[in-house]
């Protein structure tokens, strides 16, 4: 069913906000309208009022014809040359929008000429004049022939640099393209002339943001007026006894659907007031700007890269680029769209953006905001000792142990180690350092560092102190094998023929209780009974002249661990005269 057709079958309710009637415009995404095959492309059908979208039913239409599709916008992820058309929305009420044409086209040489217009622009009224100017790189003019088009078909033999049209007619309606030489075509121009109409919103045929365009309110000459006003949906521009609105800088927040108002005079008493409304569409020089990165660890190289996408007709134009990270700026403006970092450490994870501008600066836009974390590659290292205390001529043995990231644990590290920041092992694959017979002169602060093979990340262990002590002889004392011996007697007093007996009393240590001891008894220092197992002495029938002062000594069998000698006691006369 045709657009035409299914609108004569529908009832048409005008809805109006704020008092506007509410039309719907069709924009692209890239905002632009030339793209090349296999571009991804979004269509989206804008409505500016206070009416949620889910209000709304969507209708789609290309070249007059209905779409299957309902949903306010859909994607064309691989356009074709088939893909090119004149696009509308409409909501269901108020006004369908007005055609949006897409041009699909081949991917040819970035240079094409440009068409432009003189007057510049894209609605006429029928008898005006308009001159068209194929306009090629300075470097390429000379000889060569120009060959014009409307609608894809070639018209003008003459072949010249311009194509003018003294007399429009509405049959100059049409797209215009040319080409030089065997160049590539142009980029499409549309020209539309209006016969009917007495006044006419005229608008240049491209208008790209940054641009300082000119809107006219253009009226046949027979009329006289007085008032002009100016809309944008809900912005309002009025500009009075003047017909022109002159704006600085265009952006692509000022793409929708202008009107203008324009009072009529024919005589003193006979006035009315007539207007026109036309779709603007401000495109896109370049796309915004995303910022992107090749991930990165410690060490390893971290690329960032500016992406942005030139509209197809400014392909030749020149960008810069700038870098920054949490705000502040590393690579100032360049034509480069990369920046570099070598060698990434921790200090350059941060938020990165990227900038891009217009050579004049007309134009500059921002990327997303990228977090970038710089892994570590490795852990700090951490030097250890195998002993907790290490004595000379011991062996020592230093560790430096660290970890590499799960991702990077084939990355070959390298360690050397350091006593009191000198060299003692210098860098290798081994992350030990041994000292077979540590002396006093090991003692020292030890550290380790840990590096890659290329020496791109290095990283130092903390401190660790050795000190190498003395191997001191420790002597145990010996334990007593068996207490000092004491000597006993059996009676207070001793008489004259009376038996004496003295003991010679000791105590083993409890471990040694079996060990064989032998006794030997003394008088006067002299010996009166050689070492035998017997620890007593027996005088049977005691004489004076056994009086004296008694010792007794204690040894082992063996000799070896004879006791020092008993104090000597002075044993009163043991006999008494009878």
């Amino acid at each position: 069913m045709s657009f035409i057709m299914f609108l004569a079958a529908m009832s048409l309710i005008e809805l109006r906000i704020s008092g506007a009637a509410v039309r719907s415009f069709v924009t692209f995404t890239p905002n632009w309208e030339n793209v090349f095959q296999g571009d991804s492309v979004t269509i989206s059908c804008n409505v500016r009022s206070n009416v949620q979208f889910s209000t709304y039913s969507f209708y789609w239409y290309k070249n007059n014809e209905m779409m299957s599709i309902n949903e306010q916008k859909f994607i064309i992820t691989s356009a074709e040359e088939n893909d090119s058309g004149d696009y509308q929305c409409w909501t269901g009420t108020g006004n369908p929008s007005y055609p949006a044409r897409l041009y699909v086209h081949s991917k040819g040489s970035a240079f094409r000429p440009v068409v432009t217009f003189t007057p510049n622009w894209r609605k006429i009224f029928i008898n005006e004049t308009v001159v068209m100017r194929c306009d090629v790189e300075s470097t390429a003019q000379g000889t060569q022939r120009y060959y014009w088009y409307k609608n894809m078909e070639m018209i003008n033999k003459e072949q010249k640099l311009d194509l003018t049209i003294i007399i429009a007619t509405k049959e100059d309606t049409g797209d215009y393209q040319c080409s030089y030489g065997t160049g590539s075509l142009s980029y499409p121009i549309r020209l539309n002339v209006n016969p009917y109409a007495p006044v006419i919103l005229q608008a240049p045929p491209y208008i790209y943001e940054g641009d300082p365009f000119t809107l006219r309110c253009h009226s046949w000459s027979l009329y006289k007026y007085e008032i002009v006003t100016f809309f944008l949906t809900d912005n309002k521009y009025t500009q009075a006894e003047k017909h022109v609105l002159y704006i600085p800088n265009a952006n692509t927040a000022m793409t929708g659907i202008y009107q203008c108002t324009k009072r009529l005079d024919k005589s003193l008493s006979s006035y009315r007031t007539e207007k026109d409304e036309t779709f603007i569409l401000i495109q896109e020089l370049f796309s915004d700007p995303e910022i992107r990165h090749n991930g990165s660890s410690v060490g390893g190289d971290l690329t960032l890269t500016c992406v942005t996408r030139l509209n197809p007709v400014k392909a030749t134009l020149g960008l810069q680029f700038a870098f920054y990270r949490n705000l502040w700026m590393l690579q100032d403006f360049s034509v480069s769209d990369t920046y570099r970092v070598p060698s990434a450490q921790l200090e350059d994870s941060g938020n990165y953006t990227c900038d891009v501008r217009t050579y004049g600066c007309s134009v500059r836009k921002t990327s997303n905001m990228l977090s970038i974390q710089i892994e570590e590659l490795f852990s700090y290292p951490e030097i250890k000792m195998d002993l907790d205390t290490i004595h000379e001529g011991d062996d020592m043995t230093l560790t430096c142990g660290t970890t590499l990231t799960p991702l990077r644990d084939t990355t070959e590290l390298e360690f050397a180690f350091y006593r009191d920041g000198r060299n003692v092992q210098e860098f290798s694959v081994s992350d030990t350092y041994r000292v077979p017979s540590a002396q006093l002169e090991d003692s020292g602060n030890y550290t380790c560092d840990v590096r890659t093979s290329t020496d791109s990340v290095r990283k130092r262990s903390n401190v660790l102190y050795i000190q190498i002590h003395i191997k001191h002889v420790v002597y145990f004392p010996l334990l007593e094998l068996f207490s000092y011996p004491e000597i006993k007697m059996d009676l207070d007093t001793i008489y004259e023929g009376d038996n004496m007996t003295l003991t010679c009393d000791t105590t083993r240590a409890p471990l040694r209780d079996t060990t064989e001891l032998e006794f030997a008894f003394y008088r006067d220092g002299r010996n009166v009974q050689e070492f035998s197992v017997s620890d007593t002495y027996r005088v049977p029938s005691a004489q004076l002249e056994d009086s004296g002062n008694y010792t007794c000594v204690v040894r082992t069998i063996t000799g070896r661990h004879e006791s020092q000698q008993a104090a000597i006691k002075d044993i009163a006369p043991l006999m008494r005269e009878v």
